[in-house]
């Protein structure tokens, strides 16, 4: 199947509220994007709060239809794409709020979610976290990575510990991503996954996200030279097919202090005060890789071809 040139960004986040200000998401429209995957949740979340979180954000879209397509299928985005929309839909970072029941997996991807990551930093009852000890993958946790394959989900590792992650692409029936984490290799972060980790996510047929934070990027800046420095260390590595973007992008830069709170080790004394790129750095980043040399073909499939390809295996269920 050969897929069409899209620019797609595989994470963003919002202000966690049913009442949040979303229109930051016309940025990515005004830069060429035509799908973002928003976030609805994080491991600390509540499940009522997800629910609200998904209905708010669900009736805002809705209520501009003129721009913004809400997709659950391969189809709507390219739809979306050819009515002048952005195509949108959510994911999760980390699930424990479901506790055992993980008949909600099926429930949550009717409602939009087609991305899910078992853990947020913190070890759970699934799998643990890349900021906790590294214990693996719980029996729950294979079960919820079955019920995602069952359910049309992508399974993402941004996030979660070494061990778990490597044990989750083992058994995976589907293509797994690492939605927006970046090579340790290039800047040594807990946050960031080392090559094992890549070959084992482009092994499954999946997609490593680089994301656009310079605490991970190993910049003071978060420039597109510096995320296209990440992408071809991934794409020399393992190959083109196997990098997209996910920038995690902040509508705003309160919502980090938050996480940073949590987990103050985040914060890079080497490289000094967080920043991020935004959407205008994905035309900037089309740019960058043209002038490295990289084909047209090539920067297709970065930018969103790669996503797209994982999108049209695994929303099918």
């Amino acid at each position: 199947m050969r897929l069409p040139a899209i620019v797609w960004d595989q994470h963003t986040c919002a202000t966690l509220r049913p009442d949040a200000d979303l229109s930051p998401l016309s940025e990515f429209r005004r830069n060429r994007a035509d799908f973002v995957s928003l976030n609805v949740g994080v491991d600390f979340s509540e499940l009522g709060d997800v629910l609200r979180t998904i209905a708010g954000f669900r009736a805002w879209l809705e209520a501009r239809a003129g721009e913004f397509r809400l997709v659950a299928t391969v189809d709507d985005v390219l739809a979306a794409r050819e009515q002048g929309k952005l195509a949108v839909a959510f994911d999760l970072e980390g699930i424990a709020w479901i506790g055992s029941d993980l008949d909600l997996i099926d429930l949550l991807a009717q409602e939009g979610v087609r991305t899910m990551a078992l853990t947020y930093n913190a070890t759970n009852a699934f799998a643990s976290g890349c900021a906790g000890e590294d214990t693996g993958l719980t029996t729950l946790g294979r079960d919820a990575v079955a019920a995602m394959n069952a359910a049309g989900v992508v399974v993402d590792c941004s996030h979660t510990a070494r061990r778990a992650t490597l044990q989750i692409m083992e058994i995976s029936a589907s293509p797994v991503i690492f939605s927006h984490s970046n090579p340790a290799t290039v800047w040594p972060h807990f946050r960031n996954i080392d090559d094992d980790q890549i070959r084992a996510c482009a092994a499954t047929g999946g997609v490593i996200g680089i994301n656009g934070v310079n605490w991970f990027l190993g910049s003071r800046e978060a420039s597109a030279e510096a995320i296209v420095r990440e992408i071809e260390y991934v794409g020399e590595l393992v190959g083109f097919d196997h990098v997209g973007i996910g920038l995690d992008y902040l509508f705003d830069r309160a919502d980090a202090d938050v996480v940073i709170a949590a987990w103050p080790e985040l914060v890079d004394q080497r490289i000094g005060e967080f920043s991020f790129a935004g959407p205008d750095a994905l035309p900037e980043i089309e740019r960058h890789l043209l002038a490295h040399g990289y084909d047209t073909e090539t920067a297709r499939k970065v930018m969103g071809g790669n996503f797209l390809r994982v999108a049209s295996s695994v929303w099918a269920g």
